[in-house]
């Protein structure tokens, strides 16, 4: 990776690990086993982004305030164009 290129990691918290994946899959990301684990799976888009699909638990710790009841309210909205 060249010194000035910028990456970013956007972290969700999901119900259902294998689930995301299975869905980003489909959109066309491919998982990044170096940052995979059991509490989080990496899905690359591009060399720049990557989307770290999270168990809620494993979002939550260390946070100060309660992860967002994804149904009933919104925390955050990205925008990433597919073709």
């Amino acid at each position: 990776m060249h010194k000035n290129m910028k990456r970013i990691f956007i972290n969700l918290p999901v119900n259902d690990l294998d689930r995301s994946r299975a869905f980003y899959l489909r959109l066309g990301f491919v998982e990044n086993l170096v940052f995979s684990g059991e509490n989080q799976i990496c899905m690359a888009w591009g060399e720049q982004v990557s989307v770290m699909l999270q168990s809620r638990e494993f979002f939550a710790y260390g946070s100060k305030v309660p992860v967002a009841d994804s149904p009933g309210a919104i925390s955050a909205s990205f925008t990433l164009p597919l073709d």
